[in-house]
């Protein structure tokens, strides 16, 4: 007899009316697993998560995922929260992370699912974020034969998607694999700098029965690797005398003993700090008169003053990575030639080609601020140390403003609406230091970067390295989760609010208490300041949006919500919802010609722009 036809890659080809019967098969069989509620893999996957800390799941439903979540359901520790968009509960898991610090998932089927998570997935990457991607897969037997909706290379080909995407995916095919894949997660999930993971899982793998139940151990957080120091960078440290040395400050430092160091270490040798838009979070650490504000994207003038003296001395940089939106657009005024640019990062991958040379050392900052600490001693006697010609400096630097002025509109008649910049600080002003504030990607951004002023340890969250838009709606969502009792604020646009404004549904749903502020001036801003020089029908076309009544959206959810124009009607507001229990939505007509609050720190991609 001969035997059956294969494809291209040798897979065997079987009739249609085969495939059907055994798919028929595997639902009977699984069928009868759920009846019999034999141990399975599913479950195993539930107590890893539940000793991870996981409580919620994040999940637009599939028929690939379903066992899973039934699963989760009768499992009777965790809760669904049903989004109306994978890349919406990408979102709202990665919210969770950041706000919990403890690492969360978002569950979907394959195909259209697994594609949807991307952007989310680009954006945990970049902000460090433990989200676990959960992917439930087509039975791995019928792997090649391009299933519905299936990972294989001939269907979504999700495996390398994901490799492109987090640097990583893990199919599980049986308990070892399960095993092997959890290990490898831990040090993904809960080692600084902490990462994103994909794992995909068949659906005939995840009803697997499993001989025993093992119970897996606690995780335990690790602190970092510690790098052992290497004598062969002290020496380019400079004196700690020098009159005008640095400290530069990124998003990769998240770890907070790691941040404490930084602040320890800076009011020990009275150096200034100023930081990176995705690190402004860390503002509470820093004794306030050696806290310059942010450099670069959405700075502030005391921050690009000291970044951009041309007799600064040494520039000791952590954790930033140097990318154009971090160094002023890779300004000549940045990579001075009379600098040393000293810079210090375990994440190989963040290295960058610059136009000078930057002596790039591999270390965690606790460790190297211990050897510069140990270095300085040796050298210097630190009694008789009192840096009067950096104090000297710090205190010219003082009187140069860390927030740009407030812009106040004279006008306030509401024909063109608020200025958005007098807003935020009128918000930061009024709402309670630890009020957590989800900034989204947009015109918008700009200005919420600028004014906003982080008063309490993690309340600020902005996806600063891949800023897509609408990421805060959902975000702020996944973390209303992680404590019920405090109430969110989210500052959007209404660009973000029409990519991804459904998840309000959400919000309704399971009574989150978020504030949604839409910056509504009917246009994608951001992509109209880099238009500006261009002929105004053309602007219009391609930065217009239409004048929707967000209060009225917001109402078709049952969420409530006013439409503001006056920083008194904003006033109002805020002591109206201040104890609000639910999702509300606030629409605030702002003015497109309002003036950026600091023209040098707008620039985009390939071009900086200016007023």
């Amino acid at each position: 007899m001969s035997s059956p036809p294969n494809d291209i890659n040798g897979n065997i080809l079987l009739p249609s009316r085969i495939k059907y019967n055994i798919l028929i098969k595997i639902m009977i069989t699984n069928n009868e697993k759920i009846e019999k509620k034999e141990p399975n893999i599913s479950q195993c996957i539930l107590d890893y998560l539940f000793n991870l800390g996981v409580k919620k799941i994040f999940t637009v439903p599939g028929a690939h995922i379903d066992f899973f979540l039934v699963q989760a359901i009768n499992d009777g520790r965790f809760e669904i929260i049903l989004a109306s968009h994978e890349q919406g509960a990408g979102y709202m898991a990665d919210g969770a992370a950041r706000m919990s610090g403890s690492p969360s998932i978002v569950a979907t089927i394959n195909g259209p699912g697994a594609s949807n998570l991307i952007t989310s997935a680009v954006t945990a990457r970049l902000g460090n974020s433990p989200v676990i991607f959960l992917t439930g897969d087509i039975p791995s037997h019928l792997y090649g034969y391009g299933g519905f909706q299936g990972s294989d290379p001939i269907s979504s080909n999700t495996k390398e998607i994901f490799i492109a995407a987090i640097t990583n995916s893990h199919t599980i095919f049986n308990y070892t694999d399960f095993i092997e894949i959890t290990n490898l997660t831990n040090n993904l999930v809960s080692t600084f700098p902490r990462r994103p993971v994909h794992w995909n899982l068949p659906n005939d793998v995840a009803m697997t029965s499993v001989p025993k139940r093992i119970a897996l151990p606690n995780n335990s957080y690790n602190d970092g690797n510690n790098t052992p120091l290497s004598p062969e960078w002290l020496p380019i440290i400079p004196s700690s005398s020098e009159s005008k040395i640095l400290l530069y400050v990124g998003n990769e430092i998240e770890n907070p003993q790691e941040i404490k160091e930084i602040a320890l270490f800076s009011k020990k040798y009275s150096i200034p700090i100023v930081v990176s838009f995705g690190a402004k979070n860390i503002q509470p650490f820093i004794d306030d008169n050696l806290f310059f504000g942010v450099f670069g994207y959405a700075g502030g003038p005391r921050a690009f003053k000291a970044m951009l003296d041309p007799t600064l001395e040494t520039l000791l940089i952590f954790g930033v990575v140097l990318n154009e939106r971090n160094t002023y657009a890779w300004s000549n005024e940045f990579y001075a030639s009379n600098r040393k640019i000293i810079r210090f990062s375990n994440n190989n991958k963040s290295i960058r080609k610059s136009s000078i040379y930057i002596h790039e050392i591999k270390s965690n900052p606790i460790e190297a601020i211990k050897g510069i600490d140990i270095y300085w001693g040796k050298k210097e006697s630190l009694i008789s140390q009192d840096y009067n010609n950096r104090k000297k400096w710090i205190e010219e630097l003082m009187l140069i403003p860390r927030i740009p002025p407030t812009v106040i509109k004279q006008n306030q008649s509401g024909k063109y609406g608020i200025y958005l910049g007098q807003a935020i600080s009128f918000m930061n002003d009024h709402l309670k230091p630890d009020t957590p504030f989800f900034l989204d990607s947009g015109n918008h951004r700009i200005y919420g970067g600028a004014f906003w002023e982080v008063k309490t340890v993690n309340t600020f969250f902005s996806a600063s390295q891949n800023a897509p838009m609408g990421w805060a709606i959902g975000a702020a969502i996944g973390a209303s989760f992680v404590d019920k009792n405090k109430q969110i604020w989210v500052l959007t646009g209404d660009g973000c609010m029409q990519m991804h404004g459904m998840e309000l549904a959400i919000a309704a749903k399971y009574h989150c208490k978020v504030i949604i502020v839409v910056s509504n001036n009917k246009s994608y801003g951001r992509v109209s300041a880099r238009l500006k020089k261009i002929p105004l029908h053309v602007v219009n076309q391609l930065t217009s949006l239409p004048n929707i009544s967000w209060v009225q959206f917001a109402e078709s959810f049952g969420v409530p919500g006013k439409q503001v124009i006056t920083i008194e009607e904003l006033k109002s507001v805020i002591m109206e919802i201040q104890d609000f229990k639910g999702p509300y939505l606030i629409d605030l007509i702002t003015d497109p010609e309002e003036p950026y609050p600091f023209s040098q720190a707008i620039f985009s991609s390939s071009t900086q722009i200016t007023d």
